[in-house]
This record gives C-alpha cells, structure tokens and sequence, in this order.
C-alpha cells in the first residue's frame, strides 16, 4: 500500500459517524485539559524545551516500534517522513510552545478560552481553503463561539494580557493541522503521523534549547521568564513519570 498519495477533498468522502467523532473529540479534550494541568504543575522545574526534547525522545522509538508491528515495511516508515506527514508535524509542534508558553502567566480558563477560537479558524479555512461546505448553524456557532471568547479575553480593557495572542497563534496553527489532516493524512496510519509528530518535537525543543545556550551571556530575559528562556535544569526521577504522562503531546491530537 502507498501512504501519502495526492488526495483532494472531493475524493475524500469518508462514511460519517457521528457519536463516535464526537466521542473521540471528547476524549481528545479530555487528554488536553490533563496535559494542561500537567504544564501548570510542573513549568517551574522543568523549560518548555527541555519538556519537548526529552518527551521526544521517550515517544520516538514507542510510535516507530507501533508502526513498524502494525504496517511492516519501509514504506510505513517512509510514509512517517512523507511531505504531508512533515508539514502536519511542523503545524502541531508549532501549536504546543504558543499554547504552554503561556499557561504560567495566565489562568487555565484563560488560556482555554484563547484556544477555544481553533474551531473558529476550522470553520473559515475549511470555506475558503478546501472549499469544504459549512451550514448555517456551523457559521451560527463560530460566530457565538467568537462571541463568548470576546467575553472571556476582554480585548481592550486592563484585564487583557498579551500572552493571550500566544495560544491565539497556537490555534491557528491547530486549525492548519486539521485541515491538513483532513485533506493530505486520511490515508496515511496514525502511528507514521505520531512518529513523524514526535520526531519533529524534540528536534525542535534541541534546537531552540542550543540557541538558548549560545544566548545565555547576553540575555536577561531568562531571570524573569525561565519557564521560556533559562536552560535546561537537573531532571530527578520523579520528572521522568511526568515525562512519560507527556506522551499524548506526541500524537496528532485531534
């Protein structure tokens, strides 16, 4: 079988079911909401990068074993680092440092409601990009939808904090992840996506942290915000269990 073929929405009309979609976005907000509290316990011991890399690293070789026992062959793993496959990684590793960097300056409820506009954003790629169709109560609920996060945020007023625009950019990104899940990934196993998600992850946490390092001499920005911007700190064992709660972030959630 050929993972990562060209496939276009209009060839895409997978038989719909709803209550288990549902069921399945529940879950997904579920594993979320844990992986949130999860950041806001433990941000002040461990950086956000220092975070990515190692549970990188701990997911990378459990999604290869996965894929190659359910898919055997190269062309799985192939499939892993294929265009579509790549860009989906880049999408959601670029939604995860916007949406937790913000989380120990701002409540989780704020946070939350930031990144409630990502079905917002769906909504208008998927009528503008893909051409998907959108009914007038899909339109109705973003709008409210939109509504209610304007309330929440209070844009304009002393109560709004510019780390609200960080997990903003992270549901754009989130949304960019959807719609190429939607349009390129339907055909290609889950288990390729989350290898391919959770290589891109640490490479991306080692990088920023390296850049990090060279920095360090002449930053000041560290003292105030280290969640962000210190290096890496001493891990004790009880960090790895953490780590290893953090093995959802390695998959396309979603």
């Amino acid at each position: 079988m050929e993972f990562g073929a060209n496939m276009t929405t209009a060839s895409i009309r997978p038989p719909h079911s709803i209550p288990l979609g549902v069921s399945i976005i529940i879950a997904t907000a579920f594993t979320i909401s844990f992986l949130d509290v999860v950041f806001k316990l433990f941000s002040s011991q461990m950086t956000l990068w220092q975070i990515f890399a190692l549970s990188g690293c701990l997911a990378a070789p459990v999604f290869a074993g996965i894929l190659w026992c359910s898919h055997r062959g190269i062309g799985a793993l192939r499939a892993a680092f294929g265009l579509w496959s790549l860009l989906l990684a880049v999408f959601i590793t670029g939604t995860f440092p916007a949406f937790y960097a913000a989380i120990p300056f701002l409540s989780l409820s704020t946070v939350g409601a930031a990144n409630y506009t990502a079905p917002i954003f769906i909504t208008l790629l998927s009528a503008y990009v893909i051409k998907e169709p959108v009914s007038l109560m899909g339109w109705v609920g973003a709008i409210v939808g939109f509504a209610g996060v304007l309330f929440l945020l209070q844009p304009g007023t002393e109560a709004f904090s510019f780390w609200a625009l960080s997990p903003l950019l992270g549901a754009c990104s989130y949304a960019a992840a959807h719609l190429t899940t939607r349009a390129k990934c339907q055909n290609i196993p889950i288990a390729a996506l989350s290898l391919s998600q959770s290589s891109a992850m640490p490479l991306a946490g080692l990088v920023i942290s390296v850049v990090l390092v060279i920095a360090q001499s002449t930053s000041d920005t560290a003292a105030a915000f280290p969640y962000i911007f210190a290096t890496w700190s001493s891990i004790h064992p009880s960090d790895w269990l953490v780590l290893l709660a953090l093995l959802p972030l390695s998959s396309p959630l979603g």
